[in-house]
């Protein structure tokens, strides 16, 4: 923490971005699947911080549309890099 004045000021450090800028058309897809496409994320992101909000039922049919809209597996602890590797991979095949 830093001091200025009689205040204590907290640094805040942003996570790394690394594998988010290596899987950024996938994430920027997977976030506009989500209904976030104006998102900051990080490597730390995961998609169960998009359905906080949501009630366990509500939750579940998010992760559905997502499903849906995206054609990959999505679970609540995936990191969002994972699914957008999940969605690279996906596409190489197809």
């Amino acid at each position: 923490m830093k001091k200025i004045g009689h205040k204590k000021i907290k640094k805040i450090e942003l996570a790394s971005q690394e594998k988010v800028e290596v899987y950024a058309k996938e994430i920027e897809n997977l976030l506009k699947a989500m209904g976030h496409p104006e998102a900051l994320v990080t490597d730390e992101s995961l998609v169960s911080d998009f359905l906080d909000i949501f009630d366990k039922q509500e939750r579940i049919k998010q992760i559905e549309k997502i499903k849906k809209k995206i054609k990959i597996d999505v679970f609540p602890g995936d990191f969002l890099w994972e699914v957008a590797k999940r969605m690279r991979e996906h596409s190489s095949i197809g």
